[in-house]
């Protein structure tokens, strides 16, 4: 039988983590762009107050194959299980606060490996996230997704969510960290 265990990121897990995030950005043809790394997740995840965002993983028990049946995964919670197991997705997010609707709990990285896409596994990580964001009375629940990831956009959009560049023309814009110094007026 395949297990699933969906649970709170720990330390331990950072390593995992940042090789699923370098996964993600290689499939997103941006892996030069992810600098991110373990120390990294464990300084802003696990030694700030407040962390700076949070993260659920989904993991198998260790070897574990999940067969083309594409049958519903069971949910484990056994402690002596978790020690066995490998880290095959995750979702980080972190709180944001809309002056429009109050509390927003935003997705930066959703991500499941491919051998163990289409079982269901996704769908578990993000049903977990949006227990989080009811049971703290969040407003909503947003992420970005690129344009030409057709699958996920499809998946968002069969999970009712909103494609608020198609409904409300929303641009997403970036400041970089080297033009931050001249924004900051530090440069001119």
């Amino acid at each position: 039988m395949e297990a699933l265990n969906i649970r709170p990121a720990e330390r331990r897990d950072c390593s995992a983590i940042v090789s699923l995030i370098r996964e993600l950005a290689l499939y997103e043809d941006m892996l030069d762009q992810a600098k991110v790394t373990t120390e990294d997740l464990e300084r802003d995840g696990f030694d700030s107050t407040p962390p700076y965002f949070q993260c659920l993983v989904a993991e198998v028990p260790k070897g574990e194959v999940i067969g083309a049946e594409n049958k519903e995964l069971d949910i484990v919670q056994n402690e002596s299980d978790v020690q066995k197991c490998e880290v095959i997705g995750y979702a980080l997010y972190f709180h944001k606060y809309s002056t429009w609707v109050g509390k927003v709990l935003h997705l930066e990285d959703f991500y499941v490996t491919p051998a163990y896409r289409a079982n269901g596994v996704g769908t578990k990580l993000l049903r977990q996230l949006a227990k989080i964001a009811v049971d703290s009375d969040y407003s909503r629940l947003t992420l970005e997704c690129l344009g030409w990831n057709k699958p996920a956009i499809d998946y968002y959009k069969r999970l009712n969510a909103m494609d608020l560049t198609e409904m409300e023309g929303w641009h997403v814009f970036r400041f970089v960290k080297s033009d931050l110094p001249k924004l900051a007026g530090y440069e001119s």
